[in-house]
């Protein structure tokens, strides 16, 4: 969520203002991972790990995003890819999950980011109007 961080940030990190997208990583264990093109990431706010971890999350709004960038040395947004060794807890937080290892390996994948936007998920109800007639 803000740049002031050098990378390789993840869910037992002090600094949970991020979120790890590892498709490849499914239900604790490694599966192999290919797409025939194009593929379309949802990522909610509520996952990134700093709202995730908040019992409060469900009633958490964007101007609780908001908020935190303000509230940030640096305020500019980036995505950031690497291919390191990592323990599982690092996606989880779950400190049981640190002997479960995935291990870096060379690869020649091209990562291609387009057309990133953030966008409302649901769309609340307003009304001028009571329900009930006066």
């Amino acid at each position: 969520m803000i740049n002031g961080l050098n990378g390789g940030e993840w869910a037992s990190s002090d600094n949970k203002q991020c979120y790890n997208y590892v498709p490849w990583v499914s239900g604790g264990s490694a599966v192999p991972y290919s797409s025939s093109g194009w593929v379309t990431v949802t990522i909610p706010f509520s996952k990134f790990y700093v709202f995730a971890a908040n019992a409060n999350v469900s009633s958490m709004t964007f101007a609780d995003v908001v908020a935190l960038r303000d509230a940030a040395s640096y305020k500019n947004f980036g995505f950031y890819f690497e291919n390191s060794d990592f323990t599982l807890n690092k996606l989880t937080g779950n400190s049981a999950d640190e002997t479960k290892s995935f291990i870096s390996k060379e690869t020649s994948v091209r990562v291609y980011v387009d057309n990133w936007r953030i966008v409302r998920l649901g769309v609340p109800a307003y009304s001028d109007f009571p329900t009930v007639a006066e």
